[in-house]
């Protein structure tokens, strides 16, 4: 959180134009891969659909998953919103909704107020 997911939100926030934020929430179901869950990098392996190269077999919920992740991007790659932008987030899963303002359960909030820095 304080490397990258309460920083990226810091920026989004201080944006003048639109900044989507996102935060996968769908782990890798099994394979050598399922031990890590849903942590940064693993959003390509749904954006690109290579589920077996990685061992994974996918269930309906990774392949909708992934569907959401390749229509966002798709929006994003023809000049269109992929989701509401910040200051809210996408939860990006099989049932992928806009998050609310509490990024990452509140935590930036509370490393905030510990006096932690987050850039």
């Amino acid at each position: 959180d304080i490397a990258f997911a309460c920083s990226a939100l810091r920026v989004a926030e201080q944006r003048s134009a639109p900044t989507y934020l996102y935060e996968l929430e769908r782990a890798v179901p099994n394979g050598p891969l399922a031990q890590y869950g849903a942590v940064h990098g693993f959003d390509y392996i749904n954006l690109f659909a290579t589920f077996s190269e990685w061992q994974i077999t996918p269930s309906a919920d990774d392949d909708a998953t992934s569907a959401a992740f390749q229509t966002a991007w798709g929006a994003l790659a023809h000049g269109a919103a992929p989701w509401t932008a910040a200051p809210g987030y996408e939860a990006i899963d099989a049932t992928s909704s806009a998050g609310s303002g509490e990024y990452r359960d509140g935590r930036c909030a509370t490393l905030a107020a510990l006096g932690l820095p987050v850039e």
